[in-house]
């Protein structure tokens, strides 16, 4: 089946062999390697091979029970990350996140690690800096990368700009994972404190340290969580803003099936040509990945990505305006810019 799909290439009957797509799945590590270590298999690679075990495991399983889980009459309409299809098909009242930090789940917690920093890996380097003119912002400001991850995007900023000062803020968990990679990456940035890892709830208020940053960037996170969870963030973020504080949203923004016959959100850079005929207004299967990631994000916990309207509403629900959206060329992701209203 993979091979009829090229993956994988049959070489003679029944003998396979790797081509350029299947070795993207590949850990590139020796048998030997892999057998003394299964759960760090993931370790040290690009994170491809990790998002398809993910898809694989916790993915499959969960599309398994999507149909149960909306006809059912509480999680049907829920927003709530531990009534989604996930929580039914691992019988769990622990959210996504969560769940992953249970006792027993210690393979797929590291699994996940990896799959995050690959997530950055699939647009092209530097994604980030072409999203924003981080080079325009004064010598020692300050960068509050909320859920951060182990900091992927942070190192890209930290590297390319050096007089700017960077805190990560993660559940604790993943700021232990992060304070390997970070000695790993660029020791010195934590060394002279140039960058800071603190362990941080984002639906709780913003510490000190956080509190009035030239910017905050949120990157793939509100997908993670319904409308009432991203309120609840976006409104933290609010209340820890400074008024020259900016908001970079970072994530897919969906473009529709249908034409449109008038500009829908009027700030900088939204229109898109759309797509020439016969093809969907927003190229349909070519570009089909975000709403693919849609689906996902819902059975996960009730997560989605969103219109562009969409994001204008809820970020002005929560006391900031839209100005502008940028889009890298070759990255899928919207580079949204806010400002306290």
């Amino acid at each position: 089946m993979l091979a009829s799909n090229h993956i994988f290439r049959e070489t003679t009957p029944d003998v396979f062999t790797h081509n350029r797509l299947s070795s993207v799945i590949d850990t590139g590590k020796p048998f030997e390697v892999v057998k003394k270590d299964p759960a760090g298999k993931h370790d040290g690679t690009m994170g491809v091979c990790a998002m398809v075990g993910q898809m694989h495991d916790e993915g499959l399983k969960s599309l398994a029970v999507l149909w149960d889980t909306l006809r059912d009459p509480k999680f049907g309409h829920s927003q709530e990350p531990n009534e989604a299809a996930f929580s039914k098909a691992f019988n769990t009242d622990k959210s996504f996140f969560e769940w992953f930090e249970l006792p027993g789940n210690e393979h797929r917690f590291r699994r996940t690690s990896v799959l995050m920093d690959g997530t950055s890996r699939l647009n092209p380097p530097g994604t980030i800096l072409k999203g924003f003119d981080f080079g325009a912002l004064p010598e020692g400001a300050r960068v509050v990368d909320v859920a951060g991850g182990i900091g992927s995007v942070s190192l890209a900023i930290a590297q390319a700009h050096p007089k700017i000062n960077i805190t990560l803020e993660d559940r604790p968990q993943v700021i232990l994972e992060a304070q390997k990679f970070w000695k790993a990456n660029l020791p010195e940035a934590l060394d002279t404190g140039r960058v800071r890892l603190i362990a941080a709830d984002m639906f709780s208020a913003q510490s000190d340290i956080a509190a009035q940053p030239e910017i905050f960037i949120i990157r793939q996170i509100m997908h993670d969580w319904s409308d009432l969870y991203s309120i609840r963030i976006l409104k933290c973020l609010r209340d820890a803003a400074g008024p020259n504080t900016r908001l970079l949203v970072v994530d897919n923004v969906l473009s529709y099936a249908c034409a449109q016959t008038s500009n829908e959100v009027a700030i900088k850079g939204a229109e898109l040509p759309a797509a020439p005929a016969p093809l969907l207004p927003n190229f349909g299967t070519a570009r089909s990945w975000p709403y693919v990631m849609d689906v996902m994000m819902m059975i996960w916990q009730n997560g989605q990505e969103r219109t562009l309207l969409h994001y204008a509403n809820i970020l002005k629900s929560t006391g900031w305006e839209l100005k502008e959206i940028r889009r890298a060329m070759g990255s899928g992701l919207g580079h949204l810019v806010a400002v306290p209203v």
